[in-house]
């Protein structure tokens, strides 16, 4: 049976969630705490077994200026012992009716890897999301602006930021301010680096995670303030032997395209003309 699940299901869900993820006690726990909404995850059971779940992040799809209300996908798990029986593409279909009723757009999602994508692929989904990497060592960087100054980080000028630097992409998947609070939080429960700053002509926020010694930049958004300078300021205080910064497609000329985000459409509407779609923090 599929169903929305109910706070009596948290230490099942806990218990799938480390399996399927291998987070700690600790990391899941405050997942659970502050982000998850019992009534936007799905799960299966079979005779009390807890069989798999699906999460239904709300988010939005911008174009053209207006908002669309849509789903991102998240934490789709099943029980290593009931995996090929189809449960995790019954979850999906459950959450894309749910969605569909509800009047929301689409469907998202993030593969973790090139099997996923084929995977989802063969189930409707269409790669929609890409981005740019690029790579930067310290000696490429252009010098420090002198006058740098960092800012508390701040999920409503998080949200403010990112709304001006993507906003005028034809396709936007949009998190709001409380989404944003939780990566917030989350950041400084896990000593990931976020850094908001400010220069002469512009300001910035950074969203990162340490992969050895190289940063990965994942959600960079910039006004006034092009990534290589941005990049230095972030150097000034982190100190990376190397940095691969995730951009918006089609910033990287000749770069390297990655592909990142799905979308099932299940109301669709018709994109507004703008500059590449543009997705982030989704757990890939």
């Amino acid at each position: 049976m599929i169903r929305l699940s109910r706070p009596e299901d948290l230490p099942l869900l806990k218990a799938l969630w480390m399996e399927a993820f291998h987070d700690s006690p600790e990391a899941t726990d405050f997942y659970f705490a502050k982000r998850n909404r019992y009534d936007n995850l799905l799960l299966d059971e079979q005779d009390g077994h807890l069989r798999g779940m699906l999460s239904m992040l709300p988010t939005e799809l911008v174009s053209g200026g207006r908002a669309y209300p849509a789903r991102y996908f998240f934490a789709i798990a099943t029980d290593l012992r009931f995996r090929g029986q189809g449960i995790s593409t019954a979850l999906i279909r459950e959450a894309e009716a749910i969605t569909r009723g509800r009047g929301e757009v689409a469907s998202l999602l993030v593969p973790a890897g090139e099997d996923l994508f084929r995977f989802y692929g063969k189930r409707g989904y269409e790669t929609v999301f890409s981005y740019d990497l690029l790579h930067l060592t310290p000696d490429m960087l252009p010098p420090c602006p002198a006058d740098a100054r960092l800012l508390q980080v701040d999920a409503a000028a998080w949200t403010r930021l990112r709304d001006a630097a993507f906003g005028q992409s034809r396709l936007f998947a949009r998190w709001d301010t409380e989404a944003l609070d939780y990566v917030v939080q989350a950041a400084a429960a896990w000593e990931a680096p976020m850094l908001r700053f400010e220069a002469p002509g512009g300001e910035g926020m950074a969203y990162c995670e340490w992969d050895g010694d190289t940063l990965v930049v994942k959600d960079l958004a910039l006004r006034g303030l092009g990534a290589p300078t941005a990049c230095a300021i972030l150097h000034r205080e982190l100190h990376a032997n190397a940095y691969a910064m995730r951009l918006p497609q089609g910033a990287v000329p000749g770069g390297t395209t990655m592909p990142f985000g799905m979308i099932n459409w299940l109301n669709p509407f018709e994109m507004q003309p703008g500059s590449a779609p543009y997705l982030s923090l989704g757990k890939d």
